[in-house]
């Protein structure tokens, strides 16, 4: 019988989500919606148990070796820090078989140590998305990508078991763990970082209370050009156009550490514009900024 044949019988299948936070309690709910069986939710605090029920669906469980026997598929879904002590709390007991899976986006499976003389499989699978508190929160799972690294020995199955739900799955090696997550950083935090500091800019005109509903339609169009066409045909403004003047009245009004940042921004900008219009002369531009920072 293959792997994925085996997924799909009744004692290969039974998951286990330990950590009953907004993730866990997500990944629980959405497996529910895919019709996939859930062994019950782990977590240490008994006063949860009766909420997470409701929410999810599934038995809640604070005996943590109860639901490690009952689950096929252990997913730790607490956080970064408490993955390593969870683990090594699992290792007491008899894990032989089973496919061990947390959901950090920079750890990577290694964190498992010594898992395979256990007899089991080591993974990282990583939802590249941000989830809220709400309780409809698993809905946004629909549309989510999911990276995977790990044991080659089970890895088909659980990409099989993600890909059956309609997600689409991303095999990332091990040492790339940490740079991948980087660049999701980049993609999320740090475009809140960059309209926080546009709207503290905002706020110096008098403008404060108006900051967000000036803003997010501009980030929004922003956000669509590049889904729709990529960076490079999406990008406009002053950069692209080679508009030196524009830029040195921008740099003028910031302050030392604001400059540097514009010019770090402004120095990724110059490359991508280069690759648009590869006949524009930005070479003043670059010294412009080479010099600020």
């Amino acid at each position: 019988m293959s792997d994925k044949q085996l997924l799909r019988t009744t004692g290969m299948k039974k998951i286990g989500i330990f950590g009953a936070g907004k993730l866990g309690c997500a990944l629980g709910k959405y497996f529910k919606l895919k019709h996939l069986e859930i062994a019950g939710i782990y977590g240490r605090n008994p006063k949860v148990g009766q909420q997470v029920t409701e929410l999810v669906g599934a038995n809640f469980f604070d005996q943590l070796e109860d639901l490690v026997l009952k689950s096929d598929i252990l997913f730790l879904t607490v956080v970064d820090q408490a993955i390593e002590d969870l683990w090594f709390e699992m290792v007491k007991f008899d894990l032989a078989g089973k496919i061990i899976i947390h959901c950090s986006g920079a750890k990577s499976s290694r964190v498992f140590e010594g898992v395979a003389a256990l007899g089991a499989f080591g993974y990282s699978l990583h939802p590249v998305m941000t989830l809220s508190a709400a309780p409809d929160a698993y809905l946004a799972l629909e549309n989510a990508h999911f990276t995977l690294e790990g044991d080659s020995g089970k890895l088909t199955v659980v990409k099989d078991l993600i890909t059956s739900l309609g997600n689409q799955v991303h095999v990332v090696d091990s040492d790339q763990k940490a740079l991948y997550h980087c660049a999701a950083v980049f993609a999320s935090n740090f475009m809140i970082a960059v309209a926080q500091k546009s709207m503290q800019l905002l706020a110096r005109c008098g403008m404060d209370e108006a900051g967000q509903a000036i803003l997010f339609p501009l980030m929004e169009t922003s956000i669509k050009n590049v889904a729709n066409a990529g960076a490079v045909k999406a990008l406009t403004g002053p950069v692209e156009r080679g508009d030196l003047e524009t830029v040195e009245k921008h740099l003028a009004v910031l302050n030392a550490d604001e400059k540097r940042l514009y010019a770090s921004l402004s120095r990724i900008l110059i490359e991508v514009a280069t690759e648009k219009n590869p006949e524009t002369d930005y070479s003043e531009l670059k010294e412009v900024v080479k010099e600020t920072l």
